[in-house]
């Protein structure tokens, strides 16, 4: 059975964090097992920030059990770095445009 767990923090300089932790279904056809999904999420003053998310069982193979993906952006909401642990989308930008100091 699917479940979901979010957790989210917006502070009054405009900083947040938002956690993310579901049992869900990740293909498109949703006729597949459940994955393990959790998404960290954070962003600083200006909007600025990055994901981090993994996934973990479910359909994914025994010689990946986990994939992990970055995707940051910046104040504009563009999207300034992606990379995943497994090339499901090409890299695009450079980790040094994240924010990791969002918080």
């Amino acid at each position: 059975e699917a479940h979901y767990t979010v957790n989210s923090v917006a502070n009054e300089d405009h900083t947040g964090t938002i956690h993310v932790a579901a049992h869900v279904d990740i293909d498109a056809s949703m006729m597949t097992q459940l994955e393990d999904v959790t998404v960290d999420s954070k962003w600083n003053q200006t909007g600025a920030g990055r994901a981090d998310i993994t996934i973990k069982g479910g359909d994914l193979p025994s010689s990946i059990p986990e994939v992990d993906a970055v995707e940051c952006w910046g104040s504009d909401f563009t999207e300034s770095y992606y990379n995943d642990s497994v090339g499901f989308a090409p890299t695009a930008g450079s980790a040094s445009a994240c924010v990791d100091d969002a918080m």
